[in-house]
């Protein structure tokens, strides 16, 4: 039996937010944070198969070990606005929701560990993809919930036939 200050450091222990491993993409002049757990490997960027009718945040399609990814230009999805003069030279091959995709960035610069509650939340309307920027201006991204984002998911109903 435990008394009640076993109970208390384990309740303790167990409410500790655990760090997020994030590695730091650099897109647009931007930082992103994704957690490492998504990510398969890092490769230089290659010219994937494109595929027609898309938008141009869909780089096309490539290839890891057998396995097809979508590629997707993170920085012109995220900040279309910006024009980037630097070519995209680094692909992070990921795989949530169970769905591969490489995402096309200037560079992998870091992994680092960050505890959310150092991270401020964000209150804009497209936050639910984004679970906070760190006091050093990384955006922390929720990859999966990037993936289920409305604006990626419409092509899913366009490529079966219907429209959203």
């Amino acid at each position: 039996m435990m008394d009640d200050e076993a109970r208390q450091t384990v309740a303790d222990l167990t409410a500790v937010p655990h760090p997020l491993e994030l590695a730091i993409l650099r897109c647009a002049g931007m930082l992103f944070g994704i957690e490492v757990q998504w990510v398969r490997e890092i490769r230089p960027f290659t010219r994937p198969t494109p595929i027609y009718g898309l938008p141009p945040f869909w780089v096309g399609v490539t290839a890891l070990r057998g396995e097809l990814y979508a590629v997707l230009d993170l920085a012109q999805l995220l900040c279309p606005w910006q024009n980037s003069a630097e070519p995209r030279r680094q692909i992070v091959f990921a795989v949530a929701n169970n769905l591969p995709v490489g995402l096309l960035v200037d560079e992998v610069l870091a992994v680092r560990s960050v505890s959310l509650p150092e991270a401020t939340a964000v209150s804009a309307p497209d936050a639910s993809y984004r679970l906070g920027t760190t006091p050093d201006q990384i955006t922390i991204l929720d990859l999966p919930g990037l993936l289920t984002h409305p604006r990626l998911m419409s092509l899913a109903g366009r490529a079966n036939g219907s429209e959203t």
